[in-house]
């Protein structure tokens, strides 16, 4: 190697050595690691979004078990940011349903709170560890982003919203107003949690009570009339109530078996939902409408003859 070659790789090796000894000796990578009542998802993906459940009560809940059991009612993740340097200013967004909260909000429990929850918060790091615990929540089935960023990186997590019938706070369905006698009425409606999230995968009237006066008597078992959900709009159900054989006013009573108690901050819940509508029978329709018809027939050849008559009387007295 020349003397000119190695004098620049002895200034290359200097000036490296240099930035080196002047880049911080706590610089770490941003790395965001959450924890919660979970699935496996890791939520570093929009195809794979952690999933938690939506509040069903203004108590927001954490839970360190990552079981994912269906019966535990956390609605909060946590996420613990390392930030790029400690003492370092760390921006955590979101979008979507999800809603953000700190540390020091979590340890209130007044603070606790549904309406607690932005979309923006502006942090600095712990100035020993470098970390930054935020928690969140989604109040929507829809997967929504939490961004955080620090030191010039971005890392995005994706986490969505989960509902069950036990979080069921509205009911509405609704029905034709007529319908056929000793045939079936066909309903349509849905299930909602408090913000609204329609609820999916009911496969019976579970969590429902039906009740049936006058001339609805009970659930149908025909083809169209059993319990169905929606291939094309999934929480929307129908299903059919069967009708008397005698004509008269029928009405369906539904209510959600588990009484929804009101939550201030979800709006007064509908745990109920009724449907009315009137039979007849088609059959005597028709026969009572075909004797219309015959009735009008008959009439309009009456008159048809009249006016016959009067025409021709009519030619007699011109010809005259």
């Amino acid at each position: 190697m020349s003397k000119k070659l190695i004098a620049v790789a002895s200034a290359a090796a200097l000036a490296l050595s240099a930035l080196v000894g002047i880049a911080p000796a706590n610089a770490a990578v941003l790395a965001v690691t959450v924890t919660g009542n979970i699935d496996s998802n890791t939520g570093t993906t929009a195809a794979q979004p952690i999933l938690i459940n939506v509040p069903s009560q203004d108590v927001l809940r954490w839970n360190a078990s990552t079981d994912g059991t269906a019966a535990n009612t956390a609605s909060l993740v946590r996420l613990q940011i390392t930030a790029t340097t400690t003492s370092d200013a760390v921006r955590v967004t979101s979008t979507g349903g999800v809603k953000l909260i700190t540390q020091a909000q979590y340890s209130t429990s007044t603070n606790r709170k549904i309406a607690t929850g932005v979309q923006a918060l502006d942090l600095t790091s712990d100035a020993t560890d470098g970390f930054v615990y935020v928690y969140a929540f989604n109040t929507s089935t829809t997967a929504g982003t939490v961004v955080v960023t620090s030191g010039g990186s971005t890392l995005t997590r994706y986490i969505k919203g989960k509902t069950a019938i036990g979080y069921a706070y509205n009911i509405s369905f609704t029905s034709p107003s007529t319908g056929n006698v000793s045939d079936e009425v066909i309903l349509t409606g849905t299930v909602t949690d408090g913000f609204g999230n329609l609820i999916t995968g009911l496969t019976s009237l579970e969590g429902i009570t039906a009740t049936y006066f006058g001339a609805a008597t009970a659930i149908a078992t025909s083809t169209t009339g059993v319990w169905t959900e929606s291939t094309t709009t999934p929480g929307t159900y129908t299903f059919g109530a069967t009708t008397s054989a005698t004509a008269g006013q029928g009405m369906v009573g539904l209510a959600l078996t588990a009484a929804p108690v009101k939550v201030t901050a979800l709006g007064t819940p509908k745990g109920n939902s009724f449907v009315a509508f009137s039979t007849s029978s088609l059959a005597d329709q028709i026969t009572a409408l075909t004797a219309s018809v015959a009735a009008l027939k008959a009439d309009y050849n009456a008159l048809a003859a009249k006016y016959n008559k009067l025409v021709k009387k009519s030619k007699r007295v011109a010809l005259k």
